[in-house]
């Protein structure tokens, strides 16, 4: 974002009244499953203030999250018994994630407050779970361009 500089380094996590600060100005950590080209399952990491690019802020060498295709908010994926909350996360699909397991539960985003599809795919599925605060946030920020067809022969959108 243009108005915030990249960090090399964490900062300390902001705290408002002894607590840590959800808003935009918090700089906590989350985490959720991120899926690369054909469907490899990575984790991608973020502020409450979500940006999401291809390669390092003013860097373009340094790689961030290049051929990201889709981020799951809703937990479940819906083909994964018991969802991306469950404390078995040494099994398929989760001992493939680069650098192995993590500690459950890999989805972490109850903080989100924006997110922002800097140079990815245009078409960048974004899953969240309905009614949800996350999903609210998710469909403010993120609008679905509006299906027009282009060539009545060919039925290009």
């Amino acid at each position: 974002m243009d108005d915030r500089p990249h960090q090399e380094t964490p900062s300390v996590i902001n705290r408002s009244g002894e607590r840590v600060d959800k808003g935009d100005s918090g700089n906590r950590v989350y985490r959720a499953p991120a899926y690369f080209r054909s469907g490899k399952m990575e984790v991608a990491h973020f502020n409450p203030v979500a940006v999401f690019a291809q390669t390092k802020k003013g860097e373009p060498s340094v790689i961030a999250y290049k051929d990201m295709t889709a981020i799951d908010f809703t937990g479940g994926n819906g083909d994964v018994a018991a969802g991306y909350q469950s404390e078995n996360i040494t099994a398929a699909p989760y001992n493939n994630i680069t650098g192995g397991a993590f500690y459950p539960p890999l989805l972490d985003d109850d903080g989100l407050t924006s997110i922002q599809n800097v140079d990815l795919t245009r078409n960048l599925l974004v899953y969240a779970k309905a009614g949800t605060k996350t999903d609210n946030v998710v469909d403010s920020y993120l609008q679905d361009e509006a299906y027009e067809e282009t060539n009545d022969k060919y039925h290009t959108v």
